[in-house]
């Protein structure tokens, strides 16, 4: 696989996270630092533990801390399209769960098959 498009696709895939935690925290009525760190962790987790459980350390947001980045923006466009999302919050906390299980899914195996798992 092209590793321009593994790239594209750990973003678009820590981004559609980041975004479903943020629709998460937003169902919580949290504020915009609770909806920003909700989102990191929703962000950023999975992709840690996996890179804990194949020995890939450091992390990927340590190496690249443009992931930090990509969830705090998507934290705060959930939260700046929050008024448009009403009484639509949790589909689109479902589409956007799904897409980052397939982004994430992807990524996970290609990650796998490279060390070797």
């Amino acid at each position: 696989m092209n590793p321009d498009f593994v790239s594209w696709l750990a973003i678009a895939g820590t981004a559609v996270f980041a975004v479903s935690g943020a629709l998460l925290a937003l169902r919580k009525k949290m504020d915009v630092v609770g909806i920003t760190f909700v989102a990191m962790v929703t962000g950023v987790g999975g992709g840690t533990i996996r890179d804990l459980l194949l020995g890939s350390t450091p992390v990927g947001w340590v190496e690249s801390p443009s992931e930090i980045a990509v969830c705090v923006a998507a934290a705060l466009i959930v939260c700046f399209l929050n008024s448009n999302l009403t009484g639509h919050r949790l589909q689109w906390l479902l589409y956007a769960d799904a897409m980052g299980l397939a982004l994430f899914t992807v990524l996970g195996s290609y990650k796998a098959q490279l060390s070797g798992a």
